[in-house]
C-alpha cells in the first residue's frame, strides 16, 4: 500500500504533469541528410529532391546480391523474368513513343511523359515549340514545365550553363556557337523566374535506383549511345521490321563515333536483376533492359554533364 501511495503522489506532482503535456522534441536530422541551407530557406522540399528522406528509405534492395553472377547466369535469369518484364512494360503508365529523326530523341521522351498525364502531345508539336534541332536538356525541362505546369520534377546536372569542354567534342562543335547564348538564356530564365528547378549535382546511382524502383517516378537520362547496350537487344541486334531504315543507319554509324548524346526514359529498376528498364525512342521495341553499371557508365561519359531529369508521375 505504501508503494501505491508513493506512485500516486508522483503522478500527481507538477513536474510529472508538465512532462506529460510537453511535446516530444523532434529528433535531430543528420547534416548529411538535410538539404543545403540555400534550398531550405528559399523553398519547400519536393518529392524529386535527392536529399529527401522518403527517397533514402524507399526500397532497401539495390541489387547488390547480383554482383557475383556470371554473364550466362544473368542471361538465364533475365529470360526467366522476361514475362514479368513484358507485363511491367504493358501496365506502366508511360507508353512508348518513337523519335522521328536523328535529333528528336529528347522530344520523344517528353512526349511519353506528357501523354502519361492524359494530355495530347506529339513529337511534331514539341518540335514546333522548341524551334531548334539542337535540343539540350534545359530545352526538355522548359517543355515539361510548359506542358505540365503542376508537375514535380528536378533537373540534375554537373554544369549549369554550357560546358567549355564541349567545344572539343565532334558531337557539339558544329552547333555550339549557335547554341551558347540560347542555352545560357534558358538557364538564366529558369533561375530568375523559378519555373524550372535546376540542381548542380550528379545524381547518385543509388538515388536513381530508389526513385524508379516502385515506378512512381521516371528519369530522362542523357547517355552516350555506344556505351548503353540493351541486354535483350544484344547491343542493337534486336530489330523489328517497323524500324525506320534511317534510324538503323544512325545507330550503326554512332557505334564508331567517340561520343553521341542520346536521351532515354528510365521507367523502372528491377532489384532481382540489378537492371534498369527503359524506353529507347530510337528503337521500335517497347522496352530495353540494361545492367545498372552499364546505365551508370553511359550517363557519366564526358559530354553528358550527368544530365538527368527526375519526374514524379
Amino acid at each position: 500500500m505504501a508503494i501505491i501511495a508513493k506512485l500516486q503522489s508522483l503522478l500527481a506532482s507538477p513536474d510529472h504533469a508538465k512532462a506529460q503535456s510537453a511535446p516530444a522534441e523532434a529528433p535531430a536530422v543528420p547534416e548529411a541528410l538535410s538539404a543545403p541551407a540555400e534550398l531550405r530557406t528559399t523553398r519547400q522540399r519536393r518529392a524529386t529532391d535527392a536529399t529527401e528522406s522518403s527517397v533514402s528509405t524507399t526500397g532497401s534492395d539495390t541489387g547488390d546480391h547480383t554482383q557475383g553472377l556470371t554473364k550466362h547466369e544473368t542471361q538465364r535469369l533475365v529470360q526467366w523474368r522476361l514475362a514479368d518484364l513484358e507485363r511491367l512494360s504493358r501496365v506502366h503508365p508511360v507508353s512508348k513513343v518513337l523519335q522521328q529523326y536523328e535529333w528528336d530523341c529528347g522530344l520523344a521522351c517528353v512526349s511519353m511523359i506528357v501523354r502519361a498525364f492524359g494530355a495530347t502531345c506529339t513529337v511534331e508539336q514539341l518540335a514546333r515549340d522548341v524551334h531548334t534541332q539542337s535540343v539540350w536538356t534545359i530545352d526538355l525541362a522548359m517543355l515539361l514545365r510548359t506542358r505540365l505546369p503542376r508537375a514535380d520534377f528536378t533537373y540534375y546536372t554537373t554544369c549549369i550553363g554550357v560546358n567549355p569542354q564541349h567545344s572539343e567534342s565532334m558531337f557539339y562543335s558544329s552547333e555550339l556557337d549557335d547554341d551558347w547564348r540560347r542555352v545560357i538564356a534558358l538557364f538564366s530564365a529558369a533561375r530568375v523566374e523559378q519555373t524550372v528547378r535546376v540542381v548542380e549535382l550528379e545524381l547518385p546511382l543509388l538515388d536513381l535506383k530508389r526513385f524508379v524502383v516502385h515506378r512512381q517516378y521516371v528519369a530522362i537520362l542523357l547517355v552516350d549511345t555506344p556505351v548503353l547496350t540493351c541486354t535483350l537487344c544484344s547491343g542493337h541486334h534486336r530489330r523489328s521490321r517497323s524500324a525506320a531504315p534511317r534510324m538503323l543507319s544512325w545507330l550503326r554509324r554512332t557505334s564508331t563515333t567517340p561520343f553521341v548524346g542520346h536521351y532515354v526514359l528510365v521507367i523502372a529498376y528491377v532489384p532481382a536483376l540489378d537492371m534498369f528498364v527503359y524506353r529507347n525512342p530510337a528503337l521500335p521495341e517497347e522496352f530495353c533492359l540494361a545492367p545498372a553499371a552499364t546505365v551508370d557508365a553511359a550517363r557519366r561519359r564526358p559530354g553528358t554533364d550527368h544530365d538527368c531529369i527526375i519526374l514524379k508521375l
